[in-house]
């Protein structure tokens, strides 16, 4: 991730301006090439070629596939009433100011201008999937939950509806994106080829699930990998051949792939040659065309196929950032949760993801440093993460509660200035306390000062405190065995 320097500014900026550059530039050259200018008039053959293809490529290829990525989503069924209150009043209870978090998910509009029908609109979309035409059951609901918000906040809303108070609702809102030209496509590509090639160097193995030529951009250096169990997810593998120790598996977040994790997964691998360590690829995270994001009992099972096709039984866990969203499904699974002998969250987006930190910042956020505009760019408008978060991501099925990591050797990892997550807000829910010191115990809480998203892969110091607690949970997990007590 970018500093937020005025020179990372300026050269970021010139970036995002060049690539937005490409669609309107072509399309005019091509209409143009055959319109108005003279047939003696041409520029070199090869850029023409390339012009007239970005041309093809934006108005038969992104502009209908940008139609196609808007369709509903597909909610998943409602939990029952029961389930929904005691969810709502969890999240009141662990939102300290309930005007800053109603504020923060109507983009920043004062209290005051927020009308009942506005709260209950929002309420709607939260714990009802949006729906408007409920019974009588629904309504009192409702009722209910905004009832309980203006005890919280301690006033009442005024009666009424006002349509320039909007709210944010991911699933129900347009899904906004912007054109990747082919040019960008290529050096996904050669990221992707230079990754290949230092996972292949450093003895794992790519297990593929299917033809390279499925996705933009195309793999044709995985033409030779081996075949993976699962139907959609790729992944790296070296063999597992300790006695007592467990495999580690990784779980990577939203950007171009592997390659901002190669070193640290290097680093992560060195610590003993007989571990095994399973790296999963999802290609809808990675900045490329690819198949529809995998649903939350999709990705269970086959990643149970993929355990199963090495033996692994039980695992140490560690994710980042969107990686921690899957992560909380393999919690969430009552076959999986027990396998996981330990875990390690880096940067999670599921920490308080009630509160609209995460949804406003990564969405809707206008950017005006250069680490915000990298992220709005590269990351948000992505055509495959934009589809992925605003139709695929359904944050009750996301959110991860402390008290679900109890029975666990689990640490997470904060960045202070990280640009998506409240770093403050989570160190305090996960300790109780403003600022505290980074302790040692079931929950190991690490404060990287100074950092923000992702940064903490970026040299071998940072990452190296991340290694360090993955060697101590190793070391933990031998004591217990040693000692006849699993982790479990």
């Amino acid at each position: 991730m970018l500093n937020r320097t005025l020179p990372e500014l300026f050269f970021i900026r010139t970036c995002i301006a060049s690539l937005r550059s490409i669609p309107p530039l072509s399309t005019l050259y091509t209409l143009t090439r055959f319109t108005i200018l003279p047939s003696a008039f041409h520029l070199p053959l090869p850029l023409e070629l390339y012009l007239y293809a970005e041309a093809l490529s934006f108005t038969a290829v992104y502009l209908p596939r940008k139609l196609i990525l808007q369709k509903p989503a597909q909610h998943p069924p409602l939990s029952s009433p029961s389930n929904r209150r005691a969810l709502f009043k969890k999240c009141i209870d662990e939102t300290p100011d309930v005007g800053a978090y109603l504020s923060g998910w109507f983009h920043g509009a004062a209290v005051e201008t927020i009308k009942r029908e506005n709260v209950r609109e929002f309420l709607s979309w939260a714990y009802l999937n949006g729906s408007r035409d409920g019974g009588s059951e629904e309504f009192a609901e409702l009722e209910e939950y905004v009832s309980l918000v203006e005890s919280r906040l301690g006033r009442r809303f005024e009666k009424g509806y006002d349509k320039k108070v909007k709210c944010i609702r991911l699933t129900l809102d347009g899904v906004v994106m912007e054109y990747r030209s082919l040019l960008w496509y290529f050096i996904v590509y050669v990221v992707d080829l230079t990754t290949c090639i230092r996972f292949s160097w450093h003895s794992f193995n790519h297990f593929a699930p299917g033809a390279w030529f499925r996705i933009l951009p195309p793999r044709p250096h995985t033409a030779l990998s081996s075949r993976s169990p699962a139907r959609h997810i790729s992944y790296w593998h070296r063999s597992h051949t300790h006695p007592t120790k467990h495999p580690i598996i990784f779980l990577h977040g939203i950007g171009i792939g592997l390659y901002p994790y190669t070193s640290f997964l290097h680093d992560l691998a060195a610590l003993d040659p007989t571990v095994g360590v399973l790296v999963l690829e999802f290609m809808p995270l990675s900045f490329r065309f690819s198949h529809t994001p995998l649903s939350k009992s999709a990705f269970t099972e086959e990643f149970t196929a993929i355990l199963m096709q090495h033996d692994i039984q039980n695992f140490m866990l560690v994710s980042h950032s969107y990686g921690t969203v899957l992560s909380t499904w393999l919690l969430h699974s009552e076959h999986l949760a027990s396998r996981i002998s330990s875990l390690i969250l880096i940067d999670p987006v599921t920490i308080l993801l009630h509160h609209p930190s995460i949804a406003y910042k990564f969405i809707h956020r206008a950017p005006t440093t250069a680490n915000e505009w990298q992220l709005q760019y590269f990351a948000s408008r992505d055509p495959d993460v934009a589809n992925l978060l605003s139709r695929h991501f359904f944050w009750a099925d996301n959110i991860l509660w402390k008290e679900e990591l109890a029975g666990k050797k689990v640490g997470i990892v904060i960045s202070e200035n990280d640009l998506i997550v409240d770093a403050p807000e989570c160190w305090r829910y996960l300790t109780g306390q403003e600022r505290a010191k980074n302790g040692r115990g079931d929950l190991v809480v690490i404060w990287c000062e100074g950092l923000d998203h992702a940064q903490v892969f970026d040299t071998q110091v940072r990452r190296g405190v991340v290694v360090a607690l993955a060697e101590e949970f190793h070391e933990a997990q031998q004591r217990g065995e040693r000692q006849g007590v699993g982790l479990v």
